[in-house]
């Protein structure tokens, strides 16, 4: 889940899953960045499943009121959308806008449909209105629920995830802010907490803690059943065959949990290392700022080496990209900052 951000970092935080953010995020840039067609069909089998993977992980049955549950996510998902979206979209008026139209466009997409190629820069935007509706959807089908047995919940949800699977061939449109793509995503949420749930019980425990060998011959497999399926793009609404879109974000989803797991238990080993997975905890902590900033940060990097011949430039683009970020999330010290992207201090 993408987390708030507070002065002090929560003393509960779990290290390998914020490792594991830290992962989706640096793929999700090299995405953005660029490196071919083939790492980015295979990235979105699953970097933007996994997101809704981890935030049903940490699904609390809150006490709270189903009105002071909206408000809180409106707060922290809502606000930093409309926020840097605008903010964007003001950058793009002055860096790419060329017409009138274009201007329009992509002002009503911001508000409207989020999920085309008309949003103003930041396009990865539209998995925070995606997780919003998707924490509403699951919060509210479990209150329903909750009394009933499993199973119930269970038919619930993957009957509306499957449902977000064929709505674009059905009806031949999108819904706005991404709710179609909410009700696909419910379902990796709904798995996430089952998970959570569950995950003492002897088979989670195996899957989730595989060893080298196994989860090597899994890569494998994950990228054979990549091939197989068509492009997989769960922003556009793409999915290949269904049953496959979601044994492949599955096993995926479970790779790279198990290297996120290798990371954090050789880092005392090795320097390198130690670096390596502490610098991945502080992009998994701070995924907002990455989230919301990373398509802006590449852009204003391809104008500033736009006029010079480098060769492999998207090398430089992703660590200058990844510099800036750095940078901007040092400003997260200022508790103004911190407001921007949703915290409450």
């Amino acid at each position: 889940m993408i987390q708030n951000v507070r002065d002090k970092p929560k003393r509960n935080r779990i290290e390998n899953i914020d490792v594991l953010r830290g992962v989706a995020i640096v793929l999700m840039v090299m995405g953005h960045v660029g490196f071919g067609y083939v790492f980015d069909k295979y990235i979105h089998v699953f970097h933007m499943p996994i997101w809704f993977f981890i935030s049903g992980y940490f699904f609390k049955n809150i006490r709270i009121s189903f009105k002071q549950f909206i408000v809180k996510k409106l707060r922290t998902l809502i606000f930093p959308y409309v926020v840097w979206g605008v903010i964007q979209y003001l950058f793009w008026l002055i860096l790419v806008s060329h017409s009138d139209y274009d201007a329009f466009s992509a002002w009503k997409n911001l508000f409207w449909i989020n999920t085309n190629e008309l949003m103003p820069i930041a396009g990865a935007l539209w998995f925070l209105t995606a997780l919003f509706f998707s924490e509403i959807m699951f919060q509210a089908l479990f209150r329903v629920f909750k009394n009933f047995p499993e199973r119930i919940l269970f038919i619930s949800v993957m009957g509306i995830s499957i449902f977000g699977n064929v709505f674009i061939s059905i009806f031949h449109s999108r819904l706005p802010w991404s709710i179609d793509v909410s009700f696909v995503a419910t379902g990796f949420y709904y798995l996430g907490y089952l998970f959570s749930k569950y995950k003492n019980t002897t088979l989670l425990n195996w899957l989730f803690h595989l060893n080298p060998w196994i989860c090597a011959s899994l890569f494998f497999v994950n990228g054979m059943l990549d091939l197989l399926n068509g492009y997989v793009n769960l922003r556009i609404g793409m999915y290949g065959w269904i049953p496959l879109f979601w044994l492949n974000a599955l096993t995926a989803i479970i790779l790279y949990w198990n290297i996120s797991n290798y990371i954090c238990g050789i880092s005392d080993k090795n320097v390198v290392m130690q670096y390596l997975k502490n610098e991945l905890v502080l992009i998994g902590k701070y995924s907002i700022v990455y989230l919301c900033l990373n398509q802006l940060m590449i852009l204003l990097t391809r104008r500033l080496f736009e006029s010079i011949d480098i060769p492999n430039i998207n090398i430089l683009v992703l660590f200058v990209s990844l510099g800036l970020l750095f940078v901007f999330r040092k400003l997260m010290k200022f508790q103004i900052i911190r407001r921007l992207f949703g915290a409450r201090k």
